[in-house]
């Protein structure tokens, strides 16, 4: 998966509400006060930075870096599962 398909694939997803949360990411979410309408703007117009594929949990795991609703830098780690139809945010700073 390349980099405009991650796009294409987080960018739908997030517009069909796919999007689960480790605890992890709620954790560091709410450490940096960052709200789920502030993911669903970097993912909706963030770019992506780089994509791997990760055969452990057969996905693909990307870094998306945009700005939240307040105008801050926000960058997150998602993987997108294409077999589950989801993108799972990991972590967020």
């Amino acid at each position: 998966m390349d980099k405009k398909e991650a796009t294409e694939y987080l960018r739908y997803f997030s517009k069909v509400g796919c999007i689960q949360y480790s605890d992890h990411c709620l954790k560091r979410m709410a450490h940096r006060n960052i709200q789920v309408d502030d993911l669903l703007m970097v993912l909706m117009w963030g770019d992506v930075q780089d994509v791997e594929y990760d055969p452990e949990y057969d996905s693909w795991k990307c870094r998306i870096t945009g700005k939240s609703l307040d105008d801050d830098d926000v960058t997150f780690v998602a993987a997108i599962d294409v077999n589950a139809n989801a993108v799972m945010c990991i972590t967020v700073f």
